[in-house]
């Protein structure tokens, strides 16, 4: 009764841990469960299939704990009779042999209904009723492995047994030893790839201490006690969010695994990219990798990126497509507008860089600048001096400039104060003088001033004018007689 309440208190831990994190590389699982009779307690007490039943919880929450699809886990699960007569995998096989036939209880799938249908219907029905021995148990695994396994997949198998008398027993029977040695078969299985998991169901961690199991060190040999926690590292989890699981993830907490290939992991590597710098004083530490003296390509600034990956090669701030100078810093030099060009070499050590002409970056130079230190940027200009034209806002401390087309005559006494051509208009036609044909104002001709009118009557006026006609009629007429007389 004692492994049930530790069991049922481990179940639950486990199914929390099991479903914390799930990496997300493809899995191929084959659980093998041991229903010989070592695992037996009394007849026809509690306790005679209480082991049994803890392998189906423990092959149930395995199960759980994968998304079992064709593209994501795939498991098969077997059951184990252990016998030691030295039957061979073919007599196993055969199927008039009932004592020692081999037992695949669900074949390698993705098909999670058929998976849990078949584990959720496992029950002491099914003691005793699986494989002879240990090494055809470990054979028809590989052959899971072959027959449905897949190449992208993270291979597992889950192999539970009673306790240590069956994991260290001779032969091909035991699973590992003091020694180093494994079973043959489960050797093939490991050079295919394939993570042994081993579950010593009954043994305490203490019985299990010194024993080397594959890859011959104790990592993948569990009591029930240590299984939990175990899983979940080695099959299901993915710490540092690389893509691999656990069990074959060389750095499970460097999700560069070991950047630099110097078989130190980047979690306790101090220079990952092995170039030199420490990675606490290092801008780039997984940048290039050195030879551990320093960049085989240049660091100029010896940040620890290589030059042909820093984007700020003199490290004086400014990125290299905005410095002017990008491989000599400007610190401690002058530079207004931040172009990585000193304003000034006049009695300074410019490092071999040429003085800026240009030091508010507006686009005129010093020498034709009103303002060289404050662009002129964002107002009119329009003579290109340097000073705005109004300041009717704030000028960043320039003053509006008086002469706007800058053609000698101030903006108050101009004409056309945009037009350095024109500057008078002087017939006030819209028409500057240099441009106007007829630049002066035409004289106007005076008007003619009407005749005096005569104060006296109209008669007096008629008389005048007969007076004149009637001499001239008489005048005309004395000479024409004159020149018919003679």
């Amino acid at each position: 009764m004692r492994y049930l309440l530790t069991f049922f208190a481990l179940m639950g831990t486990m199914a929390a841990q099991l479903n914390a994190q799930t990496c997300q590389q493809p899995i191929d699982v084959v659980i093998s469960m041991d229903s010989s009779g070592s695992i037996r307690g009394p007849q026809g007490t509690p306790e005679e299939y209480e082991l049994w039943y803890q392998e189906i919880a423990t092959a149930k929450n395995i199960i759980e704990s994968h998304d079992i699809a064709e593209d994501k886990s795939k498991v098969a699960i077997i059951n184990t009779s252990g016998s030691s007569s030295a039957y061979t995998h073919e007599e196993c096989a055969d199927p008039n042999n009932q004592q020692y036939r081999l037992k695949v209880e669900h074949a390698m799938s993705g098909d999670s209904a058929s998976v849990n249908a078949h584990i959720n219907g496992m029950d002491d029905s099914n003691f005793l009723n699986g494989y002879s021995w240990w090494a055809s148990t470990f054979q028809l695994a590989n052959e899971q492995f072959e027959l449905h396994g897949r190449d992208n997949a993270h291979k597992f198998f889950v192999f539970m047994a009673e306790g240590l008398a069956t994991v260290t027993s001779t032969a091909d029977h035991k699973v590992c030893d003091e020694t180093g040695y494994v079973s043959n078969h489960l050797q093939t299985m490991r050079n295919e790839g394939v993570q042994v998991i081993v579950i010593a169901m009954a043994a305490t961690q203490q019985s299990l201490d010194g024993i080397a199991c594959i890859p011959s060190d104790p990592s993948h040999l569990f009591t029930m006690d240590s299984f939990s926690t175990a899983y979940q590292q080695l099959v299901t989890e993915d710490n540092d969010n690389d893509g691999l699981c656990g069990g074959f993830d060389t750095c499970p907490n460097d999700p560069q695994n070991d950047y630099d290939q110097d078989s130190i992991c980047g979690d306790v590597d101090t220079d990952d990219d092995n170039d030199g710098i420490a990675d606490s004083q290092d801008t780039c530490p997984v940048g290039a990798i050195g030879d551990g003296v320093g960049h085989p390509l240049g660091d100029i600034d010896n940040d620890g990126c290589n030059d042909a990956e820093d984007t700020d090669i003199d490290n004086d701030g400014l990125l290299n497509d905005d410095d002017a100078n990008p491989t000599i810093a400007i610190t401690g030099l002058a530079d207004n507008d931040k172009d990585g060009s000193p304003d000034s070499c006049l009695n300074v050590d410019c490092k071999g860089m040429a003085e800026d002409t240009d030091d508010d970056n507006d686009l005129i130079d010093d020498e034709d600048d009103a303002y060289p230190l404050i662009p002129i940027t964002g107002f009119t200009d329009t003579d290109n001096d340097g000073a705005p034209d109004s300041c009717e806002s704030d000028c960043l401390g320039m003053a509006a400039d008086n002469d706007d087309d800058n053609d000698g005559v101030v903006d108050s006494e101009d004409a056309f104060p945009l037009d350095a051509n024109e500057s008078k208009d002087s017939d006030g036609d819209g028409i500057g003088d240099n441009q106007d044909p007829t630049p002066t104002p035409t004289p106007q001709p005076q008007p003619t001033p009407a005749p005096e009118e005569d104060t006296g009557s109209s008669s007096k006026s008629s008389g005048g004018f007969f007076d004149g006609l009637s001499l001239l009629i008489l005048l005309t007429y004395s000479l024409f007689r004159r020149k018919i007389l003679k």
